[in-house]
């Protein structure tokens, strides 16, 4: 039993040092987060890109996008454009971006893929405006219902304190309203 412990010491011991040797390589080589394996991880990343190059398309669609839509990086570099843009009424230029990262308070992990995301932001992607928008709106709606039908099952589970199972009709209604169409008195 003395040879297992000193063996299993050594090995918690040689970890340590595998984990530091792990997480210095990762920094340079960060692998695929969760949300680039979920959904469309075209779309958010063809949205950013627009977002950024495209002013009509920015100002029609900015309005009704919100931040828990994204994940991950991209959630962190939506916020920095939204920033950007709340604040100077310009698109940011992909030198303000890249140092707006830099000065943003993210985590080792969120960094790197942030730092990705914003080079790829200067690809100006030629897609169709109108096909654009609509999968942009359906983007939307989509993430919506995705996150209402989570709350509402963290409601159920007893996990959300300030609502009840009669909120989840509404959050679920909310979700399946979204439209880009301002006519509709939404």
């Amino acid at each position: 039993m003395n040879s297992e412990t000193s063996s299993a010491t050594s090995s918690n011991t040689s970890s340590i040092h595998l984990s530091k040797a792990a997480s210095s390589s990762s920094a340079r080589t960060p692998t695929p987060e969760p949300y680039a394996q979920s959904m469309s991880p075209n779309l958010p990343q063809t949205i950013l890109q627009k977002l950024v190059n495209d002013e009509k398309y920015c100002r029609k669609v900015l309005p009704f996008i919100k931040p828990e839509y994204f994940e991950g990086s991209h959630k962190a570099v939506y916020r920095i454009i939204l920033d950007f843009i709340t604040k100077y009424n310009k698109l940011p230029t992909a030198t303000a971006l890249s140092i707006e990262v830099d000065n943003a308070e993210l985590n080792e992990e969120t960094y790197p893929f942030a730092v990705k995301i914003v080079e790829s932001l200067k690809d100006n992607p030629a897609v169709e405006e109108q096909w654009m928008v609509e999968n942009t709106e359906k983007w939307c709606k989509d993430r919506a219902l995705f996150l209402a039908i989570v709350e509402s099952s963290k409601i159920i589970e007893g996990q959300v304190k300030d609502k009840t199972e009669g909120a989840i009709p509404e959050l679920l209604q909310k979700a399946l309203a979204i439209s880009f169409d301002t006519s509709v008195g939404h």
